[in-house]
């Protein structure tokens, strides 16, 4: 079964994910969480975690669909950022796997 990928970063907003997280983890669902290091994330809500993969070490033949979190103004800071350029290829190469 392919994984999920979900994306964290800085004050990321933990409640949009959780109901995604518990619904995949019923299914069985296995999941990746990533982000641009594995340096720890902070949500916004005080939540740190620890990435599990970098987006550099994803392999994409791995992963059949891709959780993106808001934050509000972060959200826009996040995708408009010149150091988040890979994040929108990796969304880009996913997205015609979501749509069948």
């Amino acid at each position: 079964m392919k994984k999920t990928a979900i994306l964290i970063y800085d004050q990321f907003c933990n409640f949009e994910i959780a109901p995604a997280l518990e619904m995949l983890a019923m299914a069985e669902k296995p999941i990746t969480i990533f982000a641009k290091t594995l340096s720890r994330i902070r949500s916004e809500d005080g939540l740190t975690i620890i990435p599990e993969k970098s987006i550099d070490e994803l392999n994409l033949n791995e992963y059949d669909s891709l959780l993106l979190p808001g934050a509000l103004l972060r959200t826009m800071q996040f995708w408009t950022s010149s150091k988040n350029s890979r994040v929108c290829p990796l969304a880009q190469s996913l997205l015609p796997r979501c749509f069948y």
